[in-house]
């Protein structure tokens, strides 16, 4: 049929194509629209649990399972892949329970169970602290996350005082009771009665709280196995966090133990992976030392706090320890070599003057001389420009040397 005829329109031909055009338009408005109900109302909220003083919505979150099928059907066509990272459904699901976007700033992981799909979001809203509870339907790594409860905590921190030593902190209140384990120096070793919590340190001088906390767990502890390398350990990931004096929460490093398949098979690390702990804040106020053991093998990190960089990965120190000028501008180093796997170096790394992070090779054992005996000992700090440290085999000293840091010339001592 001709668009035109004789110069005329043919508004019977126009005609038909609106009519379509109208047809198809609605259908596919109607099918968006379909889908934009299904994503919104899998959800059953009891309203009556709103109020006009408190805009958060407290309590379990039904969940309509066909509509949950319908979006895992959704997502596994490529779809919002958003829905199986939990953190990213807080913030794109919780703004419909009476959060707003400022409130994700406070947010922080307290719990990720992939084993039981099961995850805990805390976030602070209107100086109101609440727990976000997301469940996966049906648990798996390709499977989505829902939030399924949403409670409020009585407060958002807790104040330790202790007298004797005349100082007071405060810290996060799902933490539990705190008791003060241990000193030394102006290090302060907490317990916690939350079992999340590995290790509490408190740093007197600058009114710092560093802790280690378990992330993701991988697999929960089996006790109805026998306990061997192999199976029975929980495997979990380990987070050092940082708690500044405004109250800012600062992840620094996080020890990542995740299983790997072979063969359709999941792997786990070995009796339980690699933990971290003996965290110890550094007299300069900007690194945190952090000892690190898997099994038989053990070592330690220096950790920048403000940008999480371990200074030691780039030299061949597995495990070091660590000696400051009496300014602070100077770090050395003396590695160890690692007996169980003959990785390291017995070694002395001194830092630049000013730059901990520039650490240079000052003097190191071979280790056909290693395995007779020889090692470095009795390191000491001259001054801030100078060092001296000696050379043993077994009990007898063999040499003693000066090292000058500005111009780094090695000298033996007479």
């Amino acid at each position: 049929m001709p668009f035109l005829t004789k110069g005329d329109t043919n508004w019977k031909f126009i005609g038909i194509v609106a009519v379509l055009a109208v047809i198809v338009g609605g259908g596919i408005l109607l099918c968006i629209k379909t889908q934009e109900s299904l994503l919104i109302n899998v959800f059953d909220l009891d309203k009556s649990k709103k109020t006009e003083i408190e805009e958060i919505y407290i309590g379990e979150i039904k969940i309509d399972y066909d509509g949950i099928a319908e979006i895992q059907k959704a997502v596994d066509e490529g779809h919002q892949p958003w829905r199986l990272d939990p953190e990213s459904v807080v913030m794109n699901e919780s703004i419909k329970y009476g959060f707003i976007s400022d409130d994700f700033g406070t947010m922080q992981q307290i719990l990720l169970s992939v084993t039981n799909g099961v995850a805990e979001y805390e976030i602070t809203h209107n100086d109101k602290v609440y727990v976000i509870v997301l469940n996966q339907p049906i648990i798996g790594e390709d499977k989505i996350w829902v939030i399924s409860e949403i409670k409020q905590r009585e407060s958002a921190w807790n104040i330790y005082r202790n007298e004797e030593y005349g100082f007071e902190f405060d810290y996060p209140s799902n933490w539990g009771e705190l008791t003060l384990e241990s000193k030394k120096n102006d290090n302060y070793n907490f317990n916690s009665s939350n079992k999340a919590i590995i290790e509490i340190k408190y740093y007197k001088p600058r009114g710092v709280l560093a802790f280690i906390t378990k992330g993701t767990i991988h697999r929960e502890a089996d006790e109805s196995v026998k306990i061997t390398p192999e199976e029975g350990f929980e495997v979990c990931d380990y987070v050092l966090k940082v708690i500044h004096q405004n109250g800012q929460i600062k992840t620094i490093y996080t020890e990542e133990n995740k299983p790997r398949e072979d063969n359709d098979k999941i792997i786990y690390p070995y009796a339980g992976g690699k933990k971290i702990g003996g965290i110890s804040f550094q007299p300069n106020e900007k690194y945190i030392r952090l000892g690190w053991s898997a099994y038989a093998n053990y070592g330690s990190y220096l950790l920048n706090m403000n940008t999480g960089k371990d200074i030691l990965a780039s030299y061949p120190i597995w495990n070091g320890d660590i000696y400051w000028s009496p300014d602070n501008k100077v770090l050395a180093v003396k590695s160890h070599i690692n007996e169980y796997g003959g990785d390291g170096v017995e070694g002395l790394f001194v830092s630049d003057y000013g730059n901990p992070e520039k650490l240079n090779e000052v003097f190191s054992i071979p280790h056909e001389q290693y395995s007779k005996g020889i090692r470095i000992s009795v390191i000491g700090f001259i001054d801030s420009e100078h060092l001296s440290f000696e050379i043993f085999e077994i009990e007898e000293k063999l040499q003693e040397y000066t090292y000058n840091i500005k111009t780094k010339e090695l000298k033996k001592t007479e």
